[in-house]
C-alpha cells in the first residue's frame, strides 16, 4: 500500500458514516450481507511476479493476513 497507505486508511474511514446495503464491485460477487464486514475485514494483495519472488512473498503476507482474521482476496 505506501506510500499511499494513509490515503487508503483515512478513505476506509469515510465509510463509516454510511449505512451500506451492497457493495457491487466491477469484478467479483455482489455483496448483500453485511456488507460493512468486509470492508473491515478484506483486504487485496496486488503483486506482479516474473521470477516467482514477489509471488512467495504476497502468498506469505496472505497466510499471515489469515492468521490474524483477515480474508485476502
Amino acid at each position: 500500500m505506501r506510500p499511499f497507505k494513509s490515503f487508503i486508511l483515512n478513505a476506509l474511514k469515510l465509510y463509516k458514516k454510511f449505512d451500506i446495503s451492497i457493495i457491487a464491485s466491477l469484478h467479483g460477487p455482489v455483496l448483500r450481507t453485511n456488507p460493512m464486514s468486509y470492508i473491515q475485514k478484506i483486504f487485496s494483495i496486488f503483486y506482479i511476479s516474473s521470477y516467482g519472488n514477489t509471488l512467495k512473498m504476497a502468498k506469505h503476507i496472505a497466510k499471515g493476513a489469515d492468521k490474524i482474521r483477515f480474508r485476502c482476496i
